[in-house]
């Protein structure tokens, strides 16, 4: 790019980086402009438009000029991956999957569509579907984390929790050698959590959890599955407690109330330990003698004084005595 300031086979990987990179979104912005003002009759650079509001999420606007960008070229592979993206982003899944369809036809080399299409087919619970286009792009290509990370998630929905164990702890692998920032992969660590849970294997699921808020300490379903972690190992008071910061990140999730109430009677019905018990006993016992001390102080004071009205005898604000 420092040799031509617009190499059309080069844009494609500037414009994805670009995109991933939030602090040169801003570039982005430069980008898409210049390309329109030099060749506004080229599809890439309306490509870069779309991308530009795809990165601001601006939907319907990223909508319509990758579709003028499909059109422009219909064989336009980025585009059409783009294009299809914002059906996905919209919650428009069977659009998406009709987009990213059109773009596994067009470009049969390329396993991206397939992994695409088998993550729509789980938003919309069509198990079975996804599995087959997952298998596919795995077929393909067997070393993107990502498709690991989806064939897992099958996995567990299927219920097969050391299958997606397997799938998910690879995902983590290949995203190291790939060098990933470690914050795109926080929802393969809540995914491999919650299958070591499902699995009875608490402390493993703990430490997938912890390195979950490491990397984003606000994490809602992080917390809230740590304290389920707690809670099955009968530790009420931490259950409780990662419960209530599940509920300062999303106050309304009602999920997470009623775990939040199961814990509160789980710990007001569950027997003191014998340590515990211990150490309640020496609490109240250690109180006693403080009121005692405290009482037989103020005594003392009163005979010394007389009828003087003493502090403690009063309450806050005004003196409850008459002259």
């Amino acid at each position: 790019m420092d040799i031509a300031s617009i190499h059309l086979p080069t844009i494609p990987l500037h414009i994805a980086c670009m995109y991933h990179l939030k602090h040169l979104h801003s570039r982005l912005f430069l980008l898409a402009h210049e390309l329109v003002d030099k060749e506004p009759e080229s599809p890439m650079s309306w490509y870069a438009v779309g991308v530009w509001y795809l990165a601001t999420s601006k939907w319907r606007e990223a909508k319509q000029y990758l579709s003028k960008t499909t059109l422009m070229d219909s064989r336009h592979a980025p585009g059409w991956v783009a294009f299809a993206h914002t059906f996905a982003k919209e919650g428009e899944h069977e659009h998406a999957i009709t987009a990213y369809s059109t773009c596994a036809r067009l470009f049969r080399g390329s396993h991206l569509p397939h992994l695409f299409i088998g993550m729509e087919q789980i938003m919309l619970s069509h198990v079975t579907l996804a599995h087959e286009a997952l298998e596919t792009a795995y077929s393909m290509c067997d070393s993107d984390p990502l498709v690991y990370n989806e064939r897992g998630v099958v996995a567990h929905i299927q219920g097969e929790y050391e299958v997606a164990v397997t799938h998910l702890e690879k995902a983590l692998e290949l995203a190291k050698v790939a060098q990933a920032a470690e914050t795109n992969w926080v929802a393969t660590y809540c995914n491999l959590g919650s299958a070591y849970r499902k699995l009875g294997k608490l402390d493993d699921a703990r430490k997938a959890y912890e390195r979950v808020l490491t990397l984003e300490p606000r994490h809602a379903t992080a917390l809230a599955s740590l304290g389920m972690v707690y809670h099955m190992c009968t530790d009420y008071q931490k259950a409780i407690q990662h419960y209530h910061e599940a509920l300062s990140v999303e106050p309304l999730n009602s999920y997470v109330l009623e775990l939040l109430n199961m814990a509160l009677i789980s710990s007001a019905e569950a027997p003191l330990s014998l340590p515990e018990l211990e150490s309640k006993v020496a609490e109240a016992t250690q109180l006693a003698v403080e009121k005692k001390t405290s009482y037989m102080t103020q005594a003392s004071i009163l005979d010394a004084a007389g009828d003087e009205k003493v502090p403690w005898d009063m309450p806050n604000g005004l003196s409850a005595w008459t002259m």
